[in-house]
């Protein structure tokens, strides 16, 4: 496990863009893009599924909330930000210059990242309407890992979030925001321009 207080010397150069939004705005389709570029991503909810996959718990969305609130209140509230750093940090030991966190939660984990990568770091928010997420949402495969299967369960995942888990700072406190309420083309179109235009 990395030290909150580590210090870490980078290669110039490197750049990290953590992208953040609720359930549904768009995320996915904005890493698969930024990956089909070669720019290697890691995945906050993956790791948690990995660590709930190593303890021997069940993968729900009631099960998944329980577990990242109990884990940030046992080990600290940037529990998974660590995890995540390691395997950033594993990136950058390979020569990678330009990587992406997708799925960063909670203040904490962004004040950690802001802590370990200072000025390298930028956040950028996908927005969505949210009638438009919770269609997306409703729609997704049901056997992807923490799945909301209601409409109950959106809303009270969304709650869960903003309340328990603080989600709404780091979307707030975004460096750059991309509207999507459209289809997945719109959005890759303005990421597209988005990431030449910061020299990403």
């Amino acid at each position: 496990m990395s030290n909150t207080e580590e210090f870490h010397i980078f290669p110039d150069g490197l750049r990290v863009l953590a992208i953040v939004g609720m359930a549904g705005s768009g995320k996915s389709t904005a890493v698969k893009y930024t990956d089909s570029l070669g720019i290697p991503s890691v995945h906050f909810g993956n790791t948690v599924y990995a660590e709930m996959a190593r303890i021997g718990i069940e993968i729900t969305p009631s099960s998944q909330k329980e577990f990242r609130e109990r884990m940030r209140k046992e080990h600290g509230e940037d529990y998974f930000a660590q995890l995540v750093l390691e395997k950033a940090l594993e990136l950058v030991k390979a020569g990678h210059r330009r990587i992406v966190l997708d799925g960063l939660y909670s203040m904490a984990e962004r004040e950690f990242f802001a802590t370990h990568f200072a000025y390298r770091l930028r956040i950028l928010a996908i927005l969505t309407d949210k009638e438009i997420r919770y269609e997306r949402l409703l729609s997704r495969p049901k056997d992807r890992p923490g799945t909301a299967f209601t409409r109950e369960d959106i809303v009270k995942r969304d709650h869960t979030e903003v309340k328990n888990l603080d989600k709404g700072g780091p979307i707030a406190l975004a460096d750059y925001f991309l509207d999507n309420n459209g289809n997945k083309a719109e959005l890759v179109t303005r990421l597209k321009r988005l990431l030449a235009r910061i020299e990403f």
